[in-house]
């Protein structure tokens, strides 16, 4: 997670943590619609509605992200994190 600060990158996994694909944050949400079995994405950029509305309709379960942009409705089945907050709580 470290490794993608500053990247302005995306890493797709599945859910046995294979990594899918890494592309440009740019291309993220495009990508999302066309995977089929996406389960986390890391990235280094900003979350925003429209992503968690297309990761959402895509059954993606975890978005990890530098930042947290305006977002008014989270899915209960899906956590949203900075890669901060996720490394502080998993220190602990």
């Amino acid at each position: 997670m470290k490794k993608l600060s500053g990247t302005l990158e995306a890493v797709i996994y599945d859910d046995h943590w294979n990594e899918i694909k890494r592309i440009p944050v740019r291309d993220l949400v495009d990508t999302l619609q066309q995977l089929p079995n996406a389960y986390a994405v890391i990235f280094d950029g900003v979350c925003t509605q429209r992503l968690v509305d297309v990761a959402s309709n895509k059954g993606v379960k975890l978005l990890l992200m530098s930042r947290v942009g305006n977002i008014a409705k989270v899915p209960t089945d899906m956590l949203i994190l900075t890669i901060d907050e996720y490394l502080s709580k998993a220190s602990k």
